[in-house]
């Protein structure tokens, strides 16, 4: 689920690229870097976004998208610079937030990937992907009661996240507070690929 999140997520900045594109006709570097990085060249579009932010080095959407090619060829780190750039210079999208929680979570960095979903949440307090990363951060730091909450939040403003009916699934069977059965169902209805195995462990 947390490579879904992910997916989802880098899908965003094409939308915001595309928008930037209709108001600037000047962003040939940055329209080629798009293109660069829909044909998965990533190393190349670092080059022609990295040549856009020369000239423009205020462009939020310009260091998300770099971070985005970055994250691609796995350079997390250089990849959680940009975002927290273009998060410095539009604070009020939780997008940027979001980029470099997702790096530290992959970098195993959980206490930090907390603190940037609960950025996440001050900007955008329904957000139950910042909810959900944030539960399995809590539980990869053994905070149990602390990701059950996670969970519940994360199902109370998207009742058909299956991650989160997984996950809160699976910390009731562990933790043996409460019935596991009923959320794993729910998982493999919405399409989580973990839930059968979980289903024959725990429910059989």
């Amino acid at each position: 689920m947390i490579k879904k999140i992910y997916m989802k997520f880098l899908k965003i900045g094409c939308i915001a690229a595309t928008i930037l594109l209709l108001t600037n006709c000047s962003a040939n570097e940055f329209e080629r870097g798009n293109d660069l990085y829909a044909q998965k060249d990533y190393q190349e579009a670092v080059v022609s976004y990295t040549n856009y932010i020369k000239d423009h080095p205020k462009d939020a959407p310009s260091y998300f998208n770099r971070a985005r090619a970055l994250e691609e060829q796995g350079k997390l780190e250089e990849a959680k610079k940009d975002y927290r750039m273009a998060a410095k210079l539009d604070p009020y999208n939780p997008d940027y937030r979001m980029g470099a929680g997702m790096c530290n979570f992959r970098l195993e960095n959980y206490n930090q990937a907390i603190i940037d979903m609960n950025e996440v949440l001050k900007i955008d307090s329904r957000s139950a992907d910042a909810f959900y990363v944030k539960g399995v951060a809590l539980i990869k730091q053994g905070n149990v009661r602390g990701a059950m909450e996670s969970y519940n939040n994360a199902l109370r403003y998207d009742s058909d996240h299956a991650g989160a009916y997984f996950q809160r699934g699976v910390l009731k069977a562990l933790s043996k507070k409460g019935d596991p059965c009923e959320d794993l169902r729910k998982a493999k209805t919405l399409g989580e690929e973990k839930a059968d195995s979980a289903l024959s462990k725990y429910c059989s």
